[in-house]
């Protein structure tokens, strides 16, 4: 049974792009790269590299800021390094640079690289809704919190305004959701965050 899932989810994915954004400034992190920053022995953006590895992306795309070493690490698992030289403009931008980066596919995934909880078995979640879904938004859901990872056809991305901010936002108003467990969407964005996060995974949490 877990064979034959592995392999439904793959066929899903392959005709999926994944698009993840890391080219935020971090700017409450204390002025340090908070996707370099160590957090249970490994780069926090390799944390959501680690979940999206099992499955058999049709295209996968990094969108970052400026170079560091973290980025070695995607381009090793053939992720194509797409530089935001407008990443002032925020998170938009950078995920207008990934739309443009990817080409024929029916969907993609948009991944944000400061979320490391995010397992496999919701991204798995997020592509069974997707395909039950088709043409539609599928998000994520949890406490106080709507948004990425999420599945976007490749024609609403196309909606995307050409400048300015908020547009992937409005998309998620006519988005379906899935919902993820309490403390899964956790995103670091202060040496705070960092530390709650170490504690979590070095207890072994969640369960």
């Amino acid at each position: 049974m877990h064979n034959n899932r592995r392999h439904n989810d793959g066929i899903k994915a392959r005709f999926t792009a994944v698009v993840v954004l890391g080219a935020g400034f971090g700017s409450r992190f204390g002025g340090e790269d908070k996707l370099g920053a160590l957090l249970a022995g490994k780069a926090v953006a390799h944390h959501v590299l680690s979940t999206l590895q099992p499955f058999g992306w049709a295209r996968k795309i990094l969108v970052y800021r400026r170079h560091a070493e973290w980025i070695g690490a995607f381009q090793d698992d053939k992720f194509v390094a797409v530089h935001n030289d407008a990443a002032e403009q925020g998170m938009l931008s950078s995920l207008r640079k990934g739309v443009q980066a990817v080409q024929d596919v029916a969907q993609v995934l948009v991944c944000l690289a400061d979320m490391p909880f995010v397992g496999a078995d919701h991204i798995t979640r997020l592509l069974s809704a997707a395909e039950g879904m088709e043409g539609r938004i599928v998000a994520s859901r949890g406490d106080a919190y709507c948004g990425p990872p999420a599945i976007f056809p490749a024609g609403e991305l196309k909606k995307l305004p050409s400048s300015g901010e908020g547009g992937g936002r409005s998309l998620l108003a006519s988005a379906s959701f899935v919902d993820c467990a309490n403390g899964k969407l956790l995103d670091v964005d202060t040496l705070c965050d960092l530390a709650t996060a170490e504690t979590r995974l070095l207890a072994h949490w969640p369960p």
